[in-house]
């Protein structure tokens, strides 16, 4: 009798044991970030320490933050409800705390909070750093309780458990998974428009090269296969446009993404009579090929779009006086569905207002041109060359 006692509390207390370190095991990074945002990247430690987007991106926060800082890898994210987040192992977090004055940091349920003067809110549990933001002090209620939800939710309920977790595991020092909705102008609208499926979402990675950046990636599907990422640049020539671009598609099909999208509806609300620009180009097929020589104050674009109906007829609807095409900006390759090309200086030197284009500038730091490449099958690249 005895010893079936002692077998049996040995058992309860093994079974104790196992439930307690089930329960209180530290969760991974991804599984505190919420299941379904609509942007995961990952930045591997060799990417921080060889980039200066991590320091730009500290500063941005407003927190005193060197990449010797940093112990993990780091993953940033867009939350459901659209904030931005950072989240990261801290190598030494007494040393972090050194270099923030005591009056700015407060402690609650064991979290240890910061406000920075950029609107961002920062906590710290553990070793763990989680930064969510920008927002408004009348925010920053709503920004504690995300941040708390993502500490005290169950590891299943977060992130890395999704599916979509797996498209982060490259050997690319930055990958990432989301809603190419979320991917910001110029180039994330012309993706948006360039890519066979509207609206979807997309895996893929960044690399370096000497001169380069390079995006690749392709349409996410539950049973995707990632796309390796390719190193090899397109070389194209700069022209005297923002904007040159070609696209195989029927214009009926490009209206209706057109209109979908916030930021490509400017195209149609920069011509003189919008009505019949939309007839015009519904009415082209196959290859349709435009450009852009500028913005006007409004943020309008100036532009001039070509192409050929059913009986091969042409077309041509604009509000750039009387520009044109004399031959097409790219030969056309039927292995690629779109290819557009910005000059970020253009850009630049457009009557944009000033905070548009502080953003644009740190985005676009030492970019001079960027080139956006896409398949029929959903394959992309986006090259941002110095």
């Amino acid at each position: 009798m005895k010893r079936k006692y002692w077998i049996g509390l040995a058992l309860a207390l093994c079974i104790a044991g196992m439930l307690y370190c089930f329960f209180s095991r530290e969760k991974d990074l991804q599984d505190h970030i919420p299941a379904k945002s609509k942007m995961v990247a990952r930045l591997s430690v060799s990417a921080i320490q060889q980039s200066e987007n991590f320091s730009q991106l500290a500063s941005l926060i407003g927190l005193p933050l060197n990449v010797s800082d940093i112990k993990s890898d780091a993953f940033v994210f867009i939350t459901p409800n659209e904030y931005f987040g950072l989240a990261f192992d801290l190598q030494d977090t007494n040393s972090f705390l050194s270099n923030i004055p005591s009056k700015d940091v407060t402690e609650q349920d064991g979290l240890k909070w910061i406000w920075t003067k950029s609107g961002w809110l920062v906590t710290l549990s553990g070793k763990k750093l989680f930064a969510l933001g920008p927002g408004t002090a009348q925010e920053r209620d709503r920004l504690r309780h995300t941040l708390r939800v993502m500490i005290d939710s169950p590891a299943d309920e977060g992130f890395g458990h999704t599916a979509k977790a797996n498209a982060l595991k490259t050997d690319a020092p930055i990958a990432f998974v989301g809603s190419t909705k979320v991917l910001p102008a110029p180039y994330g609208t012309l993706l948006r428009l360039a890519l066979p499926e509207k609206s979807g979402e997309i895996v893929g990675a960044v690399t370096q090269t000497t001169g380069h950046t390079v995006i690749s990636g392709s349409l996410w599907h539950e049973d995707f296969n990632f796309v390796a990422p390719q190193k090899n640049a397109p070389s194209i020539p700069p022209s005297d446009y923002l904007l040159l671009g070609t696209i195989i598609t029927d214009g009926s099909e490009l209206l209706k993404r057109i209109r979908q999208d916030a930021s490509a509806r400017m195209l149609l609300k920069a011509m003189d009579d919008t009505t019949s620009a939309a007839k015009r180009l519904e009415m082209m097929r196959g290859e349709i090929h435009f450009l852009v020589s500028d913005l006007d104050s409004a943020g309008n674009a100036l532009c001039h779009i070509e192409g050929t109906d059913v009986q091969g007829k042409a077309i041509a609807i604009g509000n750039a006086g009387r520009l044109s095409l004399e031959t097409p900006p790219f030969p056309v390759a039927r292995e690629h569905r779109a290819t557009m090309v910005i000059q970020t200086g253009r850009l630049l030197a457009a009557p944009l207002p000033e905070s548009i284009r502080g953003m644009l500038r740190l985005a676009l730091a030492d970019c001079r041109q960027i080139i956006i490449q896409t398949e029929p099958q959903g394959a992309f690249q986006i090259t941002f060359s110095e």
